[in-house]
C-alpha cells in the first residue's frame, strides 16, 4: 500500500472532519496530527483505526479508552467550509475492539464494552458475525469483524465470498456483472468505468457514493462507485479502478466478470476472459 500514498493525503472522520497530513517516507511516519488531538480532546489511551479508502487517503475511526468507538464531537477542521456530518448508528454502524490474549487465545465469548451495549441495545440477540471477506459465523450482533496482527495491521483472509466455509453451507452465485474493457478505460487518468444499465438489479442496492470489494483467491481491492445524478440511473466504478486495472493486467477487449453471492451485493469474485477467449 505504501507506494500508493502521496506525500500529502487526507484523514476523514465519520463526523465530516478532514485533516491533511504529511507522509515522511524516509522515516515511515505521518506528521500533522496535533490539531486532531486538540479538536477531539484526546487525552491518551485512545486508538486510531485507519481504513484505506482504496485510493490514497484513510477513513479513521477513533476507539476510546473503553475499547468502543467514541461519540464524535460536532465539529469540522477550522480550514473546512462545511457543516459537521451527523453520525448515524443506523447508517454507519459502530465499532469496538477486543484483544485476543496469549493466556486465553481460544475464548468462545467476549463481552462488548458498556457504551457499545448501551448504544446498540435493540440489536437482536442472535444473528451473524461477518468477516471482511464476507464469510460469516453464527453469533450475536450482526457486525463485520476485522482481525489485526501484532503490528495492528488488518489480516486479509484467504478466499472469496464464494469460497466454501468449514461450518457453512457452500454459497451460491447470486448473479454477475460483465464489463468489456474499452480503449478509454486504459487511459492514464481514466475518469471511470460505467456499469451497463442492465445490471440495475445489483446497483440499486448501492448508495449514491459507495464502495464495493473485489476478490481473487489471494488479493482484494476496494473500489468506489458513484451514481450519476438525475434520471439516467448510470453507475460507474471510480476511485481505485486504475490500481485494480493494472494489478489485474487488463487489456482492451478483455471481459471483466464480477460474480456475487446471494444477498451480497457489495462483494464480488473477479474472473477475466482475455481478449481471444482465454480465462
Amino acid at each position: 500500500m505504501g507506494h500508493r500514498l502521496q506525500p500529502h493525503f487526507s484523514l476523514k472522520f465519520r463526523n465530516g472532519y478532514e485533516l491533511l497530513v504529511v507522509l515522511n517516507a524516509e522515516h515511515s511516519t505521518v506528521c500533522g496530527l496535533s490539531t486532531l488531538y486538540d479538536d477531539f480532546e484526546l487525552r491518551g489511551g485512545e486508538m486510531l483505526v485507519f481504513e484505506f479508502d482504496g485510493v490514497s487517503g484513510f477513513i479513521v475511526h477513533v476507539i476510546g479508552n473503553d475499547n468502543s468507538e467514541i461519540e464524535y464531537p460536532n465539529l469540522v477542521h477550522h480550514m473546512q467550509r462545511k457543516q459537521p456530518r451527523v453520525v448515524s448508528l443506523r447508517n454507519d454502524g459502530l465499532k469496538f475492539v477486543n484483544f485476543v490474549k496469549e493466556e486465553n487465545p481460544i475464548c468462545d465469548e467476549l463481552v462488548p464494552p458498556v457504551s457499545f451495549k448501551r448504544a446498540c441495545g435493540l440489536i437482536l440477540g442472535y444473528q451473524n458475525f461477518g468477516f471482511s471477506n464476507e464469510k460469516q459465523i453464527q453469533g450475536g450482533y450482526a457486525n463485520k469483524i476485522y482481525v489485526f496482527d501484532d503490528n495492528f495491521v488488518e489480516v486479509l483472509f484467504a478466499g472469496t465470498p464464494l469460497s466454501p466455509g468449514l461450518n457453512l453451507h457452500n454459497p451460491s452465485v447470486g448473479g454477475r456483472i460483465e464489463i468489456t474493457v474499452q480503449p478509454f478505460h486504459m487511459y492514464q487518468y481514466a475518469y471511470g468505468v460505467d456499469i451497463p444499465s442492465e445490471y440495475g438489479g445489483v446497483t440499486i442496492f448501492w448508495c449514491q457514493k459507495d464502495y464495493v470489494y473485489i476478490y481473487t483467491a489471494k488479493n482484494a481491492w476496494k473500489l468506489q462507485v458513484k451514481k450519476r445524478r438525475g434520471n439516467s440511473n448510470r453507475t460507474a466504478l471510480k476511485d481505485g479502478w486504475l490500481e485494480f486495472r493494472d494489478d489485474m493486467g487488463l487489456s482492451v477487449g478483455d471481459v471483466l466478470v464480477l460474480e456475487y453471492a446471494k444477498y451480497c451485493s457489495h462483494h464480488f469474485v473477479v474472473h477475466v476472459i482475455k481478449n481471444g477467449g482465454d480465462n
